[in-house]
């Protein structure tokens, strides 16, 4: 019998249906549930923390988050750590992929403590696409403008480029960049992933990886999927997830976690 003590989530393509909804009601039922048990629930994203508050704005005290691919966490509302990149390498890295002969639209974006930043001259669509996922976008000249602590550099490119980008990104020493699909490459701290957050939540709770399951849909989700004991995957996942999955859980289209956890909650997990 599964003994769980904490449920880890992946948001886009995993907990959030395409159009970034959720079932809200569905899942508080499920939150109750899960806090009458003693279950932890914790977000795992890319995404910065005031998007992942605002969509959890009316549970957000009662959630636990690992943010900016790891780069955060936050528990009780509040930050417990930031891991920045410093100012010197956040200009390098930038610098380096603007002239990178794959970026076109110069489709990078900084995300730090206070807010995201673009720039003027970024690609106008791509403006608009970030605008989905990030919240207090602010705009500058040149990325040596900004003043605030960056936690994460994420950029767009075509899909076919991805694996070269990311490989050539890997090669800057200090940082680690790894794909989050949809056309999405994210660079931050190097040791820092997903599955580094959930050890120190493993450490913080005094509990083990043998207690966890987590849910995931692409490559950023593979590493945090292999530590924990019980690894689920969404239909829509990429097969390098879905390969190393437990099992296999409906869409997120069609709330595939929250069936999942549902089923988990009935066999007396």
């Amino acid at each position: 019998m599964m003994h769980l003590k904490m449920l880890v989530t992946d948001m886009d393509g995993t907990f959030l249906r395409e159009d970034k909804s959720y079932d809200e009601k569905r899942f508080e039922k499920i939150l109750i549930e899960l806090e009458k048990r003693g279950i932890i629930f914790v977000v795992a994203s890319g995404n910065q923390i005031f998007r992942l508050k605002e969509y959890f704005q009316n549970f957000s005290n009662r959630i636990i988050y690992i943010a900016e691919n790891g780069a955060q966490v936050w528990i009780d509302n509040e930050m417990l750590f930031s891991e920045k990149l410093a100012r010197e390498l956040v200009l390098n890295v930038s610098c380096a992929i603007l002239e990178h002969p794959k970026m076109e639209g110069r489709k990078v974006l900084l995300s730090g403590e206070k807010g995201a930043y673009l720039l003027n001259s970024a690609d106008e669509a791509y403006k608009k696409k970030m605008s989905r996922f990030y919240r207090q976008i602010n705009y500058v000249e040149d990325f040596s403008k900004v003043d605030d602590e960056i936690v994460k550099i994420t950029m767009n490119l075509q899909n076919e480029n991805l694996g070269e980008v990311e490989k050539f990104l890997n090669t800057i020493q200090g940082v680690r960049a790894t794909t989050s699909g949809f056309q999405s490459i994210d660079v931050i701290k190097s040791g820092i992933s997903k599955a580094s957050r959930i050890k120190f939540l493993e450490d913080y709770f005094k509990i083990s990886s043998k207690e966890i399951a987590a849910f995931g849909d692409n490559l950023n989700d593979k590493e945090m999927l292999m530590r924990v004991a019980y690894p689920f995957a969404t239909e829509n996942a990429v097969n390098a997830i879905k390969e190393i999955a437990r099992e296999v859980t409906p869409s997120c289209e069609e709330q595939g976690v929250l069936t999942k956890i549902e089923e988990l909650l009935k066999s007396n997990i």
